[in-house]
This record gives structure tokens, sequence and C-alpha cells, in this order.
């Protein structure tokens, strides 16, 4: 997530700490962006896509996640 987030042109310390913030549900991130005192809504609604997906892995389990890829679970 954050190779992603650093590829949108997000400095590596708001992009790692962004990442940390929606997979495991914690705080606020460090830097100037989404630091104690700022918010998500100046990222690029890329930024805010792959988030969301992080945040969804984070909530469901990457195991979870990945079961409903496979077609294996979607047969009797």
């Amino acid at each position: 997530m954050t190779i992603l987030l650093t590829l949108l042109e997000i400095d590596f310390v708001t992009a790692l700490t962004a990442a940390t913030t929606a997979i495991t549900n914690v705080g606020p991130g460090l830097g100037d962006i989404i630091g104690p005192a700022g918010n998500f809504a100046s990222l690029p609604d890329a930024a805010k896509w792959v988030l969301s997906f992080a945040m969804l892995l984070g909530r469901l389990e990457i195991f979870t996640l990945l079961l409903l890829f496979d077609p294996h679970f979607w047969r009797d």
C-alpha cells in the first residue's frame, strides 16, 4: 500500500503512516497532511481508493478477502 501511495506522489512518511493507519485501524498518521491536525480530504481520489481497499484488508483479514476470490469457495 505504501508503494502504491508513493507512486501517487505522496511523500514517504505520509504514505507509510496512511497505509498503517488504514490497515490497523489506529489513530492519525504522521506528516503535515494526515497528522493529528490533518485529515485525508486533501489526498487524491486514487489514494482514497487504495486506502479504502487497505481498510477492507485490515478489517476482513486478508485470508477472508482472498477466500472471496477463490472459485472453489463458490462451488457446492
